[in-house]
C-alpha cells in the first residue's frame, strides 16, 4: 500500500510563517528553537485532506523517521507542535504543554481557574469571570492564554476577548476568553 502521508523537514516559506505565529507569543521560543536541536518537520495528507501537522523532533530521532518514512506511514512523531491553516501557524494544546514545561510560555498569558471553572473547561465551555483565581496583568486582547487549574496542571488553550482594564467591570457570567481546545476534547470525541 501507498504512503498517504509525507513527512519532511519544514522549508524556508514554512518556517518563517512559524516563526511570524510564533513571535506573538515570546521571544524566549525563538531563541529556544534557534539554539537546541530539535527539528521541526511537517506531516502531510493531501488524501484525508487533513492541516498540515508539524512537529519538534529530537535530532536523535531524525535518522529513525527518515527510515520509517520510507516504509511506513507515520501518523505522529516526537511532540505534536500544531499545525498549519493558510500559512497561518496554530500551536496545538501539547505544543502549549511543551512551551510550559521548558519556561518558555509568559507568565502574563497564564489563567488559572477555580474548581467549578476547571470542570466547566473540561467539558468545552468558555472562561467566566467568575472562574477566575488568578488574571494576569498584562495580557492584550486576542493574546492566547494558558488556562491552568490550582496545581498548575494545563486544561486549555483560550483565545482572551477583552482587554485586562475591563476584567474588574465584568460581572461574573461574562466571558474573558473563548476556549480553543482543551484537554477534555479527548474524552469527548468520537473513538
Amino acid at each position: 500500500m501507498k504512503n498517504i502521508s509525507s513527512l519532511r523537514k519544514i522549508n524556508n516559506f514554512e518556517k518563517r510563517n512559524l516563526i511570524q505565529s510564533l513571535s506573538k507569543i515570546g521571544p524566549i521560543l525563538l531563541n529556544y528553537l534557534n539554539r537546541t536541536k530539535i527539528n521541526l518537520y511537517i506531516l502531510e495528507n493531501n488524501l484525508l485532506k487533513i492541516n498540515p501537522r508539524i512537529f519538534l523532533v529530537e535530532s536523535k530521532l531524525v535518522n529513525l523517521a527518515d527510515k520509517l518514512n520510507r516504509r511506513a506511514n507515520i501518523v505522529h512523531l516526537g511532540v505534536y507542535f500544531g499545525f498549519f491553516n493558510k500559512n497561518v501557524f496554530l500551536l496545538s494544546l501539547e505544543g502549549a504543554e511543551f512551551l510550559h514545561k521548558n519556561k518558555m510560555f509568559p507568565e502574563n498569558q497564564k489563567i488559572i481557574v477555580n474548581d467549578i471553572g476547571e470542570k466547566s473547561i473540561l467539558y468545552g465551555n468558555n472562561l467566566t469571570k467568575k472562574m477566575i483565581v488568578k488574571f494576569p496583568e498584562f495580557p492584550r486582547k486576542n493574546d492566547l492564554v494558558l488556562i491552568q487549574n490550582k496545581n498548575n496542571e494545563i486544561l486549555a488553550l483560550a483565545r482572551l476577548s477583552i482587554n485586562p482594564k475591563e476584567f474588574n467591570k465584568l460581572l461574573p457570567n461574562e466571558y474573558i476568553a473563548t476556549t480553543l481546545k482543551d484537554k477534555g476534547y479527548y474524552l469527548r470525541s468520537k473513538q
